[in-house]
């Protein structure tokens, strides 16, 4: 059996398929898997047997739509048994219908977006956790005739394939700038969308909290990339050079997710970083959520590592108040973020470091 997988976007999205394909080549091992997604996310299914990445990136405009065509006329002559769409947008739609008109049957993910419409907006004690997105995902396989039991295995369980290239890169790097035996502090502070974001002074605040008060050996790898993230992590970096350090400055991305596993902890927002960490050996991860809930399907996947610190939506009922993080605050005053003290935060890092080291004593 032959399937075409795709999902484009977002980084979180594309990673949080990454358990359940891994569970599906297991059970179905004479299933081969081509999974089309962005070139630059083609890390998350390295290593994985029977998946082979197809990695494209489209122009705006009509350029983008000539690239498009010409990937699905690739995709006719590749006789797939069917198609798995787990990203259901207007481009993985029009390739859907277009390998449709040729025989394969097209499996599209049901998102929920009803469910999750009602969910926002509604009184707290209404709410349910609704499904997790990547059980969503193993829906479709199931659909596609993959075999899968209702219940798989998500971040608990499932870890990046073993990669001894990586690692040997990971140990050098960890000798060679004398990292090794130091508690390792990973901060993702940033989101793509601003609003699931613990606010910039916020933020100021808590790396020099957890600079004062943690051990002097302690050091502090700010996580994040673009333009506008890395003028606001040099800034921090100018407080505590020697303590504080930027990620992407000794590893690109893919390493970068491999690095994980050697923090001691790691805070993150709503984001990509949640997930890519979850499917790392990190001990610990602390999420911080404001306009959008774990209970909507995105959240992490209960166990000991997660500590989630939000504001509780009986105290501030407008939470969750988007089910992506991407719509202004309609209160003006970002509330569910600037209501969570930075000392929380710092506590639970602080906490997670001291565990750590009792636990190895």
């Amino acid at each position: 059996m032959k399937l075409l997988v795709i999902r484009f976007s977002a980084l979180g999205d594309v990673t949080m398929t990454h358990p359940v394909i891994r569970r599906a080549i297991e059970l179905n091992p004479k299933v081969e898997i081509h999974f089309l997604t962005r070139k630059n996310f083609s890390f998350i299914m390295d290593s994985i047997p029977g998946v082979k990445v197809l990695g494209h990136e489209f122009d705006p405009g009509i350029r983008g739509f000539v690239q498009l065509v010409r990937i699905c006329f690739s995709l006719r002559m590749e006789s797939y048994d069917a198609v798995v769409d787990l990203h259901g947008n207007l481009r993985s739609a029009c390739i859907g219908w277009f390998l449709r008109m040729s025989g394969i049957p097209v499996f599209k993910i049901d998102k929920g977006r009803k469910e999750k419409k009602k969910y926002i907006g509604t009184q707290p004690q209404s709410r349910m956790s609704l499904r997790h997105h990547y059980l969503r995902y193993a829906d479709v396989f199931r659909a596609a005739g993959m075999n899968l039991p209702e219940e798989i295995e998500s971040y608990e369980t499932v870890r990046w394939p073993e990669d001894p290239v990586q690692e040997k890169e990971l140990d050098r790097l960890m000798d060679e700038h004398g990292w090794r035996g130091r508690p390792l502090i990973g901060l993702a502070a940033f989101a793509r969308h601003i609003w699931k974001e613990y606010p910039t002074e916020k933020s100021e605040n808590l790396l020099k909290k957890i600079l004062d008060e943690a051990d002097s050996e302690s050091l502090i790898f700010l996580i994040g990339g673009g333009d506008r993230e890395n003028q606001i992590m040099e800034q921090w970096q100018s407080l505590y050079p020697d303590r504080i350090k930027l990620l992407h400055a000794y590893m690109p991305l893919r390493l970068q997710v491999r690095f994980f596993s050697r923090l001691s902890v790691l805070m993150t927002m709503d984001s990509a970083n949640l997930h890519l960490a979850s499917l790392s050996g990190v001990p610990r991860i602390i999420s911080v959520w404001g306009p959008t809930h774990a209970d909507l399907g995105f959240g992490p996947s209960a166990g000991p590592r997660h500590t989630l610190v939000q504001i509780d939506p009986v105290q501030l009922s407008c939470r969750p108040c988007s089910v992506f993080g991407n719509k202004e605050c309609s209160r003006g005053d970002h509330a569910c973020m600037h209501m969570i003290d930075e000392q929380i935060i710092a506590d639970e890092i602080l906490n997670s470091v001291k565990g750590l080291s009792s636990g190895r004593s």
